[in-house]
Order: C-alpha cells, then structure tokens, then sequence
C-alpha cells in the first residue's frame, strides 16, 4: 500500500456526512430537596445538642460548645449546597 491510499482512507473516515457524534450530559446529583436537607438538619442537631447535653449534665461542660461548632459548620456545608443547587451542566462531544 504506498503513502497516498493511506491518506485517501484517513480521509474517508472523517467525512462529515457519515460521522456519528456522541454527546453526554453530566448533571449533580442534588438528591435531597431543600424540605429535606432541611429535615437532616434539624434531626442531626437534635441528636447532637441531645447527647451534648446529657454529657453537660453529668459534667462534661465542653460538650456544648462544640455541639454547637459543629452544628455551624454543618449549617454552612448546607447553605452553601443550597446557594449552589441549580444544575450544573458539562457537555461532552466525542
């Protein structure tokens, strides 16, 4: 086969006209609503200031504040899930 053929049937198989183009959607997965984040939320706190204060109440007083830093820091992780829950989308064309 000389040099020339191989040029002619790279050619052929990149004819526009019998090309086949793939397209996949990639989407996040957002598989709570914001009633149910918002349903975790308020069940993870309960737990977490429950336990924080039983431990209070026999004397482990530190509980509390990091109950209380770590419920803040879960309500930030949360907001910022909510502020940026519009679907993102990325396109992808083979």
């Amino acid at each position: 086969m000389s040099a020339p053929e191989k040029m002619t049937a790279v050619t052929d198989c990149i004819d526009q006209s019998h090309a086949t183009e793939f397209k996949r959607v990639a989407r996040r997965n957002n598989s709570l609503s914001s009633t149910g984040r918002l349903h975790v939320f308020a069940f993870i706190f309960v737990v977490a200031v429950g336990i924080a204060a039983a431990f209070a109440y026999f004397g482990a007083r530190l509980m509390l504040p990091f109950a209380g830093i770590e419920m803040l820091v879960l309500y930030l992780a949360f907001r910022s899930i909510e502020r940026h829950r519009r679907p993102a989308l990325q396109h992808l064309k083979i």
